[in-house]
C-alpha cells in the first residue's frame, strides 16, 4: 500500500450513488487500477473492484466524500467493512496522509512502521496488510522481479523498465516497484488511462 493522492478538486467527483461506474472509473484510474489496500491489479473487464468507504461510519452521511472513497477488491471490501472493527482500530493512518509513505513501508513483503506509531499499526491490522497470503504474494513478486532484473528469466529479458512496459501483466504492487526497484511510477504507468 502506498499514499494515494486525489488528482482533482472535490467538487469534480460525481456523487457516490448507484450505479457509480463513472466514480469507480475515476478513482480506479487515480489508483492506477490497483486495489487501494492490497495493490493487487483490478481487472476492469471482469473484476473492477468496489468503492469502499475507508471510514465505514461515514457511509451515507454528509461527511462522506472523495477523501473517504477508495476502490478495492470485492474480497477486501467485505473483509474490512465491519464498523466495530473501525472503532477498535483508532487512531488510524489515512491513505491520503501526506506522511503515509514515511510512516508505513514494506520490507521483504511485510508491512513495517515505527514501534510507537499506533495509527500505522492500526491500519495494518484494520486492513489485514500483514495477511499471510498477501505477504507471500508480495514476496513471490519481489523474487520474480529480481530474477527478471538479474536476467534469469528464460522468456523475458532486457532493462526492467522496458520489460515492464512491454508486459503490463507483470506490473503489480506499485509500492514495491517504486521502493525496492527504484522505478518511476509515472513513467511505468504512463499508458494507463
Amino acid at each position: 500500500m502506498r499514499r494515494l493522492v486525489r488528482q482533482r478538486p472535490i467538487s469534480a467527483y460525481p456523487p457516490n450513488k448507484s450505479p457509480n461506474k463513472d466514480l469507480r472509473a475515476i478513482l480506479s484510474a487515480e489508483q492506477l487500477h490497483f486495489c487501494a489496500y492490497t495493490e493487487k491489479q483490478l481487472d476492469q473487464a471482469t473484476a473492477p473492484g468496489q468503492i469502499d468507504h475507508f471510514d465505514p461510519s461515514l457511509k451515507g452521511t454528509a461527511s462522506d466524500g472523495p477523501g473517504n472513497w477508495f476502490v478495492c477488491t470485492d474480497y477486501w471490501n467485505q473483509r474490512k467493512k465491519d464498523q466495530s472493527r473501525w472503532r477498535k482500530y483508532q487512531p488510524i493512518l489515512h491513505p491520503l496522509d501526506k506522511e503515509f509513505d514515511e510512516r508505513l513501508w514494506f520490507e521483504n513483503g511485510f508491512p513495517v512502521h515505527a514501534p510507537d506509531d499506533k495509527a500505522a499499526e492500526n491500519l495494518v491490522k484494520f486492513l489485514y496488510l500483514d495477511d499471510r497470503e498477501l505477504v507471500e504474494k508480495r514476496q513471490y513478486y519481489i523474487a520474480r522481479i529480481r530474477s527478471i532484473q538479474a536476467g534469469e528469466s528464460e522468456h523475458i529479458s532486457g532493462p526492467l523498465l522496458e520489460v515492464l512496459l512491454k508486459n503490463p501483466e507483470l506490473r503489480m504492487f506499485p509500492r514495491i516497484l517504486r521502493d525496492d526497484f527504484h522505478l518511476d511510477l509515472d513513467e511505468l504507468f504512463k499508458d494507463v488511462p
